[in-house]
């Protein structure tokens, strides 16, 4: 069957890499098919895509950390009967098992939060075998149907998450690895998906908008700071779309993925401030300008005369000489404890923004 998805938009999957005819020959073979890809990036809905393009049922089994055994397998329910309405135990079928006799998809979600015990569970599926033995319901054995076919969905490092065992990933027989868009495809998806009567959001502003959740998933993974998906940018565009100014839209979007570290937050706030503040509101800095360095603790790196580098909306990189060291302690406006002050004028830059010139 020849794939019509494409790089069409409307179908919910952009194929920037062209993956898709290599992904049908998988399927067209039986093959267990895997996907990689940071979160939000496409994996599920593109099976949920192909699902629709074969016409065939979907089944979707998201593995957690409270997923058992029996939600796979199946397991024994207390049921009246219709006559005596005496209490018995009927066998009902998990959704692995009712997908292969029924020769179904289903697609298992974070597959590298399998433990041990539901791993086992697929491997007879997984391999030559194609079949699963029901110790729980008279040692039955399942065989799959012809058109029964298996994908797995991992993002590896993940929070949580763990690389799959060698047997799971020894049965997968072929991988596909799955990223963010580009930013002008993905600047595409928002205008086009938040587009009603003809209109969508501002192109320019879905830009800013791709262009903030770069910054965030270019960053070293150790400064703790989200995965930005395309899922939340669509969110975000629409809130914009409907009338919200972006940086209100951010509050409950791309904010809220931090809970509870306050400083982290402030670390978005101020990448999407400066990101959609108008030229005159931002901060005109002449070169040579002294500046007071701001530093939380102890200041053993930096010294009055010391060079600092940094970056201005107006300036690009400029290089500082340092007239003042102020120890500070974290607050909103210095979530780092690092701020640089110029001039007349104040403002601060974040810390990947900063860096001190060694002499």
């Amino acid at each position: 069957m020849t794939l019509k998805l494409d790089s069409n938009i409307q179908n919910g999957f952009v194929d920037e890499d062209s993956i898709l005819p290599e992904v049908n020959k998988a399927i067209e073979l039986g093959f267990n098919t895997a996907f990689r890809g940071p979160t939000g990036c496409g994996k599920t809905y593109l099976v949920q895509e192909l699902a629709k393009q074969y016409k065939k049922k979907l089944s979707i089994l998201n593995m957690t950390v409270d997923t058992e055994v029996e939600e796979i397998k199946g397991r024994l329910v207390p049921m009246y009967n219709g006559g005596d309405k005496k209490l018995e135990f009927k066998w009902v079928n998990g959704v692995l098992v009712d997908a292969m006799l029924n020769g179904d998809w289903i697609v298992i979600e974070e597959a590298n939060f399998m433990n041990e015990e539901l791993a086992s569970v697929f491997y007879s599926v997984m391999d030559h075998r194609r079949s699963i033995q029901l110790d729980e319901h008279e040692n039955e054995l399942i065989k799959a149907h012809n058109e029964f076919r298996l994908f797995l969905t991992m993002n590896w490092g993940y929070k949580g998450t763990t690389m799959p065992n060698d047997a799971i990933r020894n049965r997968v027989d072929a991988w596909f690895d799955l990223k963010y868009l580009s930013q002008e495809k993905e600047t595409d998806l928002l205008v086009e998906r938040t587009t009603i009567e003809d209109k969508g959001i501002d192109r320019e502003i879905a830009y800013k908008i791709v262009d903030i959740a770069n910054q965030f998933r270019n960053r070293d993974v150790s400064e703790n700071l989200p995965d930005i998906s395309t899922r939340i940018l669509l969110r975000w565009a629409a809130m914009v779309r409907n009338g919200l100014v972006p940086e209100k839209a951010a509050e409950h979007t791309i904010i809220p993925l931090l809970k509870y570290e306050e400083l982290e937050k402030a670390k978005i706030r101020e990448i999407v401030k400066t990101s959609f503040e108008k030229p005159e509101e931002r901060i005109i800095l002449k070169r040579g300008t002294p500046i007071d360095l701001v530093i939380l603790g102890d200041n053993k790196e930096c010294r009055v005369g010391d060079s600092v580098e940094f970056t201005t909306a107006n300036e690009g990189t400029v290089v500082q000489k340092v007239v003042k060291i102020v120890k500070t302690t974290p607050s909103e406006m210095t979530p780092d404890g690092i701020r640089v002050m110029f001039g007349a004028e104040k403002g601060w830059m974040p810390p990947n923004r900063l860096r001190l010139i060694p002499k």
